[in-house]
Parts: C-alpha cells; sequence; structure tokens
C-alpha cells in the first residue's frame, strides 16, 4: 500500500507534471495461459502483448512458466497476468474485452499458441 498524502509534493516549477502521477481510476487485471512452441521466449510474447495498446496496458508480469509430463515435450504454458488502466477514464467492459481478444488472436496468430483453458 501507498500513502499518497506521504509523498512530498515536487518542487517542480508550477505547471510541469510530476514524475510520478498515478491514476485515480481503477486497474483491472487479467491473466491467460498460453501454450507454444518451448523455442519461443517469453520476453518475445510479453513485449509483442505490451505493443497491442500502449496506452491502456500498464504492466505485464509473466507469472508462471511450465513444462513436464502434462504437455507436449516440444511445448510449454506461460501464464501471463495483463494490467490494464487508463489515465482519463474508467475503462468499459467492451474495451477490456476488446484488449482481451487483441491480445488472444494475436499471440496466437503472431507465436502459434493456444489459449489454456
Amino acid at each position: 500500500e501507498v500513502n499518497i498524502s506521504a509523498i512530498p509534493e515536487s518542487r517542480s516549477k508550477a505547471g510541469r507534471k510530476s514524475a510520478f502521477t498515478p491514476s485515480i481510476y481503477q486497474a483491472v487485471s487479467r491473466d491467460f495461459a498460453f501454450l507454444l512452441d518451448k523455442n519461443i521466449p517469453a520476453g518475445k510474447i510479453s513485449k509483442y502483448i505490451g505493443s497491442i495498446d500502449k496506452k491502456l496496458i500498464q504492466n505485464i508480469e509473466i507469472f508462471d512458466l511450465y513444462m513436464g509430463d502434462k504437455i507436449d515435450s516440444n511445448k510449454k504454458s506461460i501464464a501471463i497476468r495483463v494490467i490494464l488502466q487508463s489515465d482519463d477514464h474508467t475503462l468499459s467492459e467492451q474495451e477490456i474485452t476488446t484488449i482481451q481478444q487483441n491480445i488472444i488472436q494475436g499471440v496466437e496468430k503472431e507465436f502459434g499458441a493456444t489459449l489454456r483453458k
């Protein structure tokens, strides 16, 4: 937790934007698990997802990587958490759904992955 009131005010000139300006709008997280070729670097997937919507995708975290007897030996499962947040409005369900679909379709097309259910 961060106590915003405990952060000292900027000493910069009036009218300048501070280096850290937290959004007042709610962040939304979505988790995705993809099954893909084990030779594809996780960083490439993360970078690709970040390029889908640079304004609303605030953070991408790879939180699980699995290679084992439950899946094909040439495959791996990668779980990714994507944080969405706008600086100027609350995200609508339609905006969130559109980004989710773009992530899933993009990763499937770009990397030959499949979404794990």
